[in-house]
């Protein structure tokens, strides 16, 4: 859909008339009812400076009883039927309407096999998934070569880009909620483990010595104690390090064999 029901609707336009109205006073009215009033007010306090707060919090207030007369259910309703919704029923010819390149197929049996495929593939995948993974498409138009030739496209996929990237969804159908309730547990997930890592390798420096030398072996976590020259002299003889001058690669007993190859090709031993 290239158009929402807000521009297809004529709630918005109401609006306007109506604040333009003389009888529009932004004076001192209560709260709205209701807890998204709640939470938006709770919101913009905590991040409006006071003095705007109280200007945007009066205006939002006036405006409670106006919207209740511009966004009727009826005037909600002709939009959506506008868009392409009348009660379940999906009206496919209405939403592509709004397509210009759909108007422009031709010959008119080809857009009639879109409207088909759209009706027995897309619709009934729809109603069952929440949204038209992007794999349904593929599938459907293999081997077509003047459809989606957006073929060099890079960034994410579309399956796990923002709600207004899908290709068709509704914010409000059920598996559509309980996918972005997903996404939303792999993120906290993906960011506590991130947490738990952080605290893992800051415990792991505050226990390491004041001065140390760790194995150069990427999986490796040994260290020795070289705070000191006695320390740093009686530790270093059970490693080996690198024979190239300056090159600070060492390898606990545990890898020594690493450190052979690796002065195969270090650049600081001269040949």
């Amino acid at each position: 859909m290239t158009e929402s029901l807000n521009d297809l609707g004529y709630g918005h336009a109401n609006l306007k008339a109506l604040i333009e109205h003389k009888d529009f006073k932004c004076k001192q009215y209560d709260d709205p009812p209701g807890a998204c009033y709640a939470a938006a007010k709770k919101y913009l306090r905590t991040h409006l400076a006071p003095a705007s707060f109280k200007t945007y919090w009066t205006l939002i207030c006036a405006f409670e009883p106006f919207i209740l007369k511009a966004m009727t259910p009826t005037t909600i309703l002709s939009a959506a039927k506008a868009a392409g919704f009348d009660g379940e029923k999906i009206n496919t010819l209405r939403i592509m309407s709004h397509n210009l390149e759909f108007a422009q197929i031709q010959p008119p049996k080809r857009a009639q096999d879109l409207l088909d495929t759209i009706e027995t593939v897309f619709t009934p995948y729809w109603w069952q998934h929440g949204l038209i993974h992007e794999n349904i498409f593929n599938e459907v138009f293999d081997g077509e070569t003047d459809i989606d030739t957006l073929k060099d496209r890079n960034g994410k996929p579309l399956n796990v880009m923002a709600t207004n990237r899908q290709r068709f969804m509704l914010d409000n159908h059920i598996l559509w909620i309980a996918e972005i309730e997903r996404r939303k547990q792999a993120e906290d997930f993906e960011r506590e483990e991130k947490a738990r890592d952080r605290a893992t390798r800051d415990a792991l420096a505050a226990a390491l010595p004041a001065k140390a030398r760790q194995c150069s072996d990427l999986s490796c976590q040994c260290t020795i104690d070289i705070t000191t020259p006695a320390l740093k002299s009686a530790n270093e003889k059970t490693w080996r390090k690198c024979s190239g001058k300056g090159c600070a690669t060492w390898g606990c007993p545990t890898h020594f064999d690493n450190i052979a190859q690796h002065e195969t090709f270090c650049g600081k031993i001269k040949r």
